[in-house]
């Protein structure tokens, strides 16, 4: 104890002890008058100032804003973030905020080093103003401080009246005061009416399905990394538990449990982004990865751990965290480590949390904020890019803290069933370690394939099985308590073409099938694999298109060209037998019939149209080859044999973009045999939506004392945002949207810089 005390008096500064001392009506000074030393002073306190007739006297003359405040500081075990502390006496009303437009220092006539702006004072004996409190509780030796921060060259300034960055009672004076009554925030025997519980098992089945989304059908991102609007629709009408803030988003990150699930399957290594789309992990889609056979209590700690990982998510919507470059896996991490500390059931308030991360760590999310703390008193603070006076820059980070603190509580370890949330009917909200997530066996559930085949999941199937199944049956149903799929004949071929056999399905089914796979559904499988093993693709064949039906007809019967051709495969086109090019060449030269001769690759449909100024395309050849047909159909409307015609809708389908657009005239361009004519080239464009749409917008033009002023100030990162210089002869002029007025007027005057209204002519 002797120890502590000495600990608690030597980290104030000698001139406060000397008046505590004072004050508790000690002999401060030696036999000569003069003061004592500080040795000598801590040691007459350590043996008088901590007895309970001194602590009982100093009690007793605390006004009751004193001793309310004293209060609830004794409702803490612990230290206590001032920060935090001062935020609830005066959401409370037990004191008040520093008057507005004062610029008075009280105390000693030097400064506290780490005060900033107002230092409170123990003399002004009337003020309710919350630093002024803290002060006069400590000039009567109830209430400490800690921490006092340091300077620049690292050198602990001694603590003065001012509050420091921690506050406590020491047990040396706690024993000796009443019991607190009841606290703020403190939540020890509170009893919510409501508990949210969440359910790790639902996030994983989410999980499961988001990223067969992907198996199924790779993502193409847009060029800023992002899942677009359609495909996060088409994502989100599969999962489980929908999220509602996608109707409200414009991008990817504006969504709240869209967002968080593909980041955790790229922290997971379940998918990747890979030339612009987003692909599954690994490629092939017969290959399930171990992720999805674990137990959920391991899949719930790999997600967890995943999370935080994580770069910026989007736990605070405000753009403003990212001035201050906040460290997202540091403040996740520090946040499990505080919550992994609580004993089980002890519910919290967001305060409490807030408090327990500061004092662990007070730059747990903004590694600046310590270096803020010890900045000398000034108004202006630049430190990494941001401007502002030292309390406001304060306020906002303590403001992002809490907001991604309780996102975060409220996000994914929620949904986990890590943190559990109460609440009553005064709208208290708390929150607690929930136990350990721990789900149903896998091998629990079962599943049952029916003669009219339908196959049900049904229970905790494990999702390496559902992986399976999803590969060759059709997903019908999905909830919580089962999936329902129906094996089909197109499923079971797109599953053979990935390359899986119907003797392996048959083989999955009867592993893990609660019943044997019934003799009906068992039959069709082998007859839909045997009608898939009759279709053969023969490569390096040649072809002989002819003009219409009837020639063809006429070439299969006469002999000199018919013993060539294998037989038709359609009414005009018939299969050459090997080897015969040469030879069906000749025989058509000698019956006067002059062919066109075209390769195998696509190319060869180059050069092989003429397009008209109306947008009419006629093949040059009397029989156009089969790569022409395909490449038109995707850009013209067909009108006749060897004849197209270029229309809106048929530019609409194939447009609709600058990028589209400029793509479909190249295609043009390659099939035409002479340059496009120029008025088509306007018609195509326009049909196609080359230009994309225009918008209209109020904006404000704001005119600066010189160019040279302008110029600094668009080096300042908050009005680069806000301001687009406007080019206007020599004239320092700028544009700012008009809803962003208000906040560049704020921004000016903190910089010193009256807005007026009007521009000179």
């Amino acid at each position: 104890m002797t120890e502590k005390i000495e600990a608690i008096l030597n980290a104030y500064h000698t001139n406060t002890l000397y008046d505590m001392a004072r004050e508790a009506g000690l002999a401060v000074d030696d036999a000569r008058g003069k003061r004592l030393k500080k040795k000598a002073l801590i040691a007459l306190m350590r043996e008088q100032f901590f007895r309970q007739e001194r602590v009982h006297a100093s009690w007793q003359q605390l006004s009751e804003t004193d001793r309310a405040v004293l209060n609830q500081l004794l409702r803490h075990q612990e230290p206590i973030a001032t920060a935090i502390f001062r935020r609830r006496i005066l959401q409370a009303k037990l004191a008040q905020e520093v008057p507005e437009k004062t610029g008075q220092h009280y105390g000693y006539d030097r400064s506290v080093p780490y005060a900033q702006g107002y230092i409170g004072s123990p003399y002004q004996h009337n003020s309710r103003v919350f630093e002024d409190v803290v002060a006069r509780l400590t000039l009567h030796g109830l209430a400490f401080s800690q921490d006092g921060t340091s300077n620049w060259g690292h050198v602990t300034y001694k603590i003065q009246f001012h509050p420091a960055r921690t506050l406590y009672v020491p047990p040396a004076v706690r024993q000796h005061l009443p019991k607190p009554t009841a606290a703020l925030g403190k939540l020890q025997d509170w009893q919510p009416a409501q508990v949210e519980r969440g359910d790790p098992e639902l996030l994983l089945r989410d999980l499961y399905l988001y990223w067969d989304a992907v198996r199924q059908d790779e993502i193409a991102l847009l060029k800023s990394g992002l899942v677009g609007k359609r495909s996060l629709r088409a994502i989100n009408t599969v999962l489980l538990r929908p999220d509602p803030s996608l109707e409200g988003a414009t991008r990817e990150d504006e969504t709240g449990r869209l967002y968080l699930l593909r980041r955790l399957l790229e922290s997971l290594e379940l998918v990747e982004r890979r030339g612009g789309r987003l692909c599954p992990r690994p490629p092939d889609p017969l290959q399930v990865p171990d992720f999805w056979a674990r137990p959920l209590a391991e899949q719930a700690e790999a997600c967890l751990q995943a999370w935080a990982r994580l770069e910026s998510l989007n736990e605070v919507k405000s753009g403003e965290a990212e001035r201050f470059s906040p460290d997202y896996p540091q403040a996740r991490r520090a946040l499990l480590d505080v919550l992994w500390e609580q004993p089980a059931g002890r519910w919290l308030e967001l305060d409490e949390i807030l408090n327990k991360l500061r004092l662990r760590d007070v730059d747990f999310l903004f590694g600046q904020q310590s270096t803020i703390l010890t900045e000398p008193v000034g108004y202006y603070y630049y430190r990494s890019g941001y401007y502002g006076s030292t309390d406001k820059l304060l306020e906002q980070m303590a403001n992002l803290e809490e907001q991604f603190v309780q996102s975060c509580l409220e996000g994914l370890p929620h949904e986990l069933g890590l943190v559990e949330i109460g609440q009553d009917g005064q709208n208290r909200r708390g929150f607690r370690l929930g136990p350990t997530p721990v789900g149903p066996d896998g091998a629990a559930g079962k599943i049952v394939i029916q003669p009219n085949f339908q196959v049900l999941a049904l229970g905790p199937v494990s999702p390496a099985i559902l992986a399976q199944l999803d590969l060759f049956a059709e997903r019908e149903q999905a909830d919580r308590g089962a999936f329902a799929y129906r094996l089909s004949r197109d499923a079971v071929y797109r599953a053979q073409q990935r390359g899986l056999p119907v003797s392996e399905i048959l083989h999955l089914l009867g592993r893990a099938g609660a019943t044997d796979v019934p003799q009906n559904v068992r039959r069709s499988l082998q007859e839909w694999a045997a009608h898939y093993e009759r279709i053969v693709f023969r490569r390096g064949a040649d072809l002989l298109q002819a003009a219409d039906a009837e020639l063809l007809a006429s070439l299969l019967e006469d002999a000199q060209t018919g013993k060539h051709l294998a037989r038709a495969i359609s009414p005009e086109v018939a299969l050459l037998k090997k080897g015969r090019r040469k030879k069906i060449f000749q025989a058509l030269l000698a019956g006067g019939l002059l062919p066109a001769i075209s390769g195998a690759e696509v190319e060869a449909a180059d050069n092989s149209v003429l397009i008209q100024e109306n947008g009419e395309i006629r093949a040059v050849h009397a029989v156009p080859n089969l790569h022409l047909r395909g490449r038109l159909a995707r850009l013209a409307e067909e009108t006749g044999p060897g004849q197209w015609r270029l229309t809106p809708a048929s530019i609409r389908r194939a447009g609709g973009s600058h990028s589209k657009v400029l793509q479909a005239l190249e295609e043009l361009e390659r099939l035409s045999r002479s340059p496009l004519p120029p008025a088509l080239l306007v018609r195509v464009k326009a049909w196609g939506r080359y230009y994309g749409q225009a918008r209209t917008g109020t904006l404000t033009l704001v005119e600066f004392h010189s160019q040279k002023a302008l110029e600094e100030l668009l080096q300042h990162p908050r009005l680069a945002e806000l301001l687009t210089p406007f080019r206007a002869g020599g004239r320092a002029l700028a544009v700012v949207p008009g809803e962003q007025l208000q906040k560049l007027a704020e921004i000016l005057d903190e910089l010193g810089v009256p807005l007026k209204e009007g521009i000179s002519a």
